[in-house]
């Protein structure tokens, strides 16, 4: 996962921020199973950012996935 995290973090424009509902969109596309609980989805970020791979924006937008009811969810950019 993280692998495609940096090939998804790649193809975004210099600065964009995203939502990480965006790359487990990406993820799923490119064949990567769903994990065995969708806490997984959680950890990835936090993991991610104490990698040094990707930094919160600070900001917040409402999910966009159906299952998440609008829910906010943090924003992040490439480190």
């Amino acid at each position: 996962a993280i692998q495609l995290l940096r090939t998804f973090l790649a193809q975004l424009p210099a600065g964009a921020a995203f939502a990480f509902e965006d790359f487990r969109a990406f993820a799923l596309g490119c064949g990567l199973c769903h994990p065995h609980t969708h806490h997984v989805w959680g950890a990835l970020p936090r993991e991610a950012a104490r990698a040094g791979l990707i930094e919160w924006t600070g900001r917040y937008e409402p999910a966009r996935s159906a299952r998440t009811h609008g829910h906010p969810v943090k924003l992040w950019r490439a480190a």
